[in-house]
């Protein structure tokens, strides 16, 4: 209903009762002024000044709207210092979640988080861990601008991934097999899915990320094998879990290194192709065009292009997800 420029032209004038001074300090000329008090009065419907040649006194309109026209010049005031306070502490910060099994679960995400602080030291790095899920909606709902997690591959693909989701794929761990020594399983040299069918695994409860450890499980019983959850998602508890309970377990490597140890009486197995398989990513929204966003991009595709296989094709589900300790 009103212009700012006319309403602050109307207050600036009262706060003076001069249009020369009034006009000065909103770097207007007494013309300029004089106009745009015209124009609101007419707005209006009412005078707001009485002029005579000594003086400028307010009608008794313009004395009773005068407080609102202060609220007015004083709200818009106060919502221009918001977006830029806003727009300024984007450009100084970024704020990174991770569900707690990327805490530990892989030297990439340290590489990504010291390469970025060494970097970018005026930038605040503010991380806060979670569920990836209550993550993965607060990246929707604007209060992360991105954050790590596992993505599972099976036969090497990943579901797709909606267009309003960037994702960049760092490092790849793939899957062995610990099993008891007398486990019928510990008699190969390799594993193979089909080899596993009827044979019941310990696997993670996926408290960190429950949707798409589901998808996992889902997974498991498509090639016919049945599970049992460990109390936690703790490594060592599902270690601890699958020993006491004489079962076999996933472990999961980055890709190029060694295979995991062998502890007392278990035996370790490299699976015969790559069927289980596992990216460390980072999501970001892809209509995200901050400055201090998009450097974290490019930090995390020069993690990936320091990995042997660079960044993989094919996007996580929408609830991505822990998988480290299935």
């Amino acid at each position: 209903m009103f212009e700012l420029g006319l309403i602050s032209c109307f207050v600036a004038v009262a706060d003076a009762l001069s249009f020369t001074r009034g006009a000065a300090t909103l770097g207007l000329t007494q013309p300029q002024a004089t106009l745009r008090v015209r124009k609101l009065e007419t707005q209006l419907g009412f005078p707001l000044f009485v002029r005579t040649t000594r003086q400028v006194e307010l009608t008794a309109e313009a004395e009773r709207f005068l407080p609102h026209a202060r609220e007015i010049v004083a709200a818009c005031k106060s919502a221009e210092d918001f977006l830029s306070g806003l727009h300024v502490s984007r450009l100084q910060r970024v704020r990174l979640g991770s569900p707690e099994v990327t805490v530990a679960a892989t030297p990439t995400r340290s590489k990504l988080l010291n390469r970025f602080i060494d970097r970018y030291p005026e930038i605040q790095l503010e991380l806060s861990v979670g569920v990836s899920h209550r993550l993965l909606g607060k990246l929707r709902a604007l209060d992360l601008d991105g954050f790590l997690t596992f993505r599972f591959l099976a036969d090497r693909r990943a579901a797709p991934t909606p267009a309003w989701m960037d994702v960049i794929a760092m490092a790849r761990s793939v899957a062995f097999l610990i099993t008891p020594r007398e486990h019928p399983l510990a008699r190969r040299q390799t594993i193979a899915p089909a080899d596993m069918a009827g044979y019941v695994m310990a696997v993670s409860p996926g408290t960190d990320c429950p949707d798409t450890i589901e998808d996992i499980q889902a997974y498991l019983r498509s090639l016919s094998m049945r599970y049992r959850l460990a109390p936690e998602s703790h490594r060592a508890t599902l270690e601890h879990f699958a020993r006491t309970h004489r079962l076999p377990s996933f472990a999961w490597v980055v890709e190029g290194e060694s295979p995991p140890e062998a502890k007392g009486d278990m035996v370790v197995l490299p699976f015969s192709d790559a069927q289980f398989m596992i990216d460390l990513c980072l999501v970001t929204r892809s209509d995200d065009q901050n400055l201090a966003t998009r450097r974290l991009r490019a930090i995390a595709q020069e993690v990936a292009a320091d990995s042997r296989w660079g960044k993989s094709p094919g996007r996580p589900l929408e609830a991505v997800a822990e998988v480290l300790a299935v």
